[in-house]
């Protein structure tokens, strides 16, 4: 069971640490949290580590988004893939990947489509962190 829990430990170091580069690469990007399908941070990385204490206000958009996938999926109109949510001084966009959803908070200067384009790489990691949750 400690080999299990030691595995867990190095899958959720590595994707925060691919988090971190991929948060660096993109300009606007500044959080992505990886949540379970109850809307439970499994990984959250920030730019800053004022971020990373994340308030009521992104636990809100969170559920928001996963309330509108879940919803939507049940228009009959197939699984949805995401869902962007656009304010004045930021946008935020929601993967729906099976066991987890990935949140993405970047500010409005942020190119929409770059973030959308970050959708393989978040998968591969979503497959990672599914096979956590799974075990957990």
């Amino acid at each position: 069971m400690i080999a299990l829990a030691e595995f867990e430990h190095v899958i959720l170091q590595d994707v925060r640490e691919q988090l971190q580069r991929m948060i660096k690469r993109v300009d606007g990007l500044n959080s992505i949290v990886f949540t379970d399908r109850d809307g439970v941070p499994v990984v959250k990385v920030s730019r800053n580590s004022q971020d990373q204490g994340f308030g009521f206000a992104k636990a809100e958009q969170m559920a928001c988004s996963i309330a509108s996938l879940t919803q939507a999926g049940r228009l009959q109109m197939g699984r949805p893939k995401y869902v962007i949510s656009c304010k004045d001084s930021s946008q935020l966009i929601c993967f729906n990947e099976n066991q987890v959803f990935v949140h993405l908070f970047a500010s409005s200067a942020a190119t929409t489509g770059m973030l959308l384009c970050l959708e393989k790489e978040l998968t591969a990691l979503a497959s990672d962190l599914s096979r956590v949750i799974d075990n957990s």
